[in-house]
């Protein structure tokens, strides 16, 4: 039985996935334990990664995996973009045999062997840890977003994130705070990886889908992508002007947000960190 989890932290500013998910868990009194020792996680390889360096890219994510299984600890990914890659390094490992042995060898040289078919024992998503304490969360309700309503985007490798029908359990979770979310084709495009790219494109298709949501209107936008929101808040007035659509003020939140809100805890939210701040609360 595992320790508790460890917070996949691979954010190198002020996130507010990460700061909300760590509020969040804490006020839920979740178990966590930070990484011990001289480890650190290495970068996931982002979007890209599995179209680049594929050798580094699986031993990236299976070594963020492994340390956390040698303190036995479960490693809890708070965003689609992280998690999405840790499934599919799983789910690789077990099929192709020639990954497998690489990632054997790499891992036993680095002193951090393990049966790899357990990895998947060692990787958990937030949204599905938050469905097994629906009691805990529901008696921490204090507003509920009655009348409210949100469009919902995933992230780029969205089909990806799937272990164990991750996502079924989010409709409770929006039943909790009284949160209607609608959903649509848009919901599961992606462009935030253009940047790099093909920007123009990125921001005009970003802006596509802003509007996507705004034109259903809704309340604000909810992403489970932290790559996502990267893109509709920091460049959010260059993608309407990409489109060519009259500015929106509308805010994008995550899930995380949403409960804190809800417990009344919008200080600890990081509402503060957005460019476009919802306005129906103050932080």
């Amino acid at each position: 039985m595992q320790a508790g989890y460890t917070i996949y932290n691979i954010y190198n500013q002020k996130n507010p996935f990460l700061d909300a998910a760590t509020a969040l868990i804490q006020r839920l009194d979740l178990p966590t334990l930070e990484l011990t020792g001289a480890y650190k996680f290495e970068f996931n390889g982002g979007y890209l990664g599995r179209v680049g360096n594929l050798e580094a890219y699986f031993l990236a994510n299976a070594y963020n995996i492994a340390i956390c299984a040698k303190q036995n600890t479960k490693l809890l990914a708070i965003d689609e973009d992280a998690y999405a890659n840790l499934v599919h390094t799983v789910k690789t490992i077990e099929y192709d045999e020639e990954v497998k042995s690489f990632i054997e060898k790499e891992l036993d040289r680095m002193k951090l062997s393990l049966d790899l078919s357990t990895l998947k024992d060692y990787i958990c998503y937030l949204p599905k840890v938050l469905s097994m304490h629906k009691a805990s969360i529901e008696e921490k309700i204090e507003h509920k977003f009655s009348n409210f309503s949100a469009f919902v985007y995933y992230g780029g490798r969205h089909f990806d994130a799937n272990l164990e029908d991750e996502y079924k359990c989010v409709d409770d979770l929006y039943d909790l705070v009284d949160l209607k979310v609608y959903e649509g084709i848009e919901s599961v495009e992606y462009y935030a990886h253009l940047m790099d790219i093909d920007q123009n494109m990125a921001l005009q298709e970003s802006g596509r889908l802003i509007f996507a949501g705004c034109d259903r209107g809704v309340d604000f936008l909810l992403t489970f992508s932290e790559s996502t929101f990267h893109m509709f808040d920091k460049y959010h007035t260059r993608c309407m002007k990409a489109y060519r659509r009259d500015p929106i003020n509308i805010s994008t939140l995550n899930l995380y947000q949403v409960l804190l809100l809800s417990f009344d805890m919008s200080k600890q939210s990081a509402i503060s960190y957005h460019m476009k701040r919802p306005k129906f609360i103050s932080a």
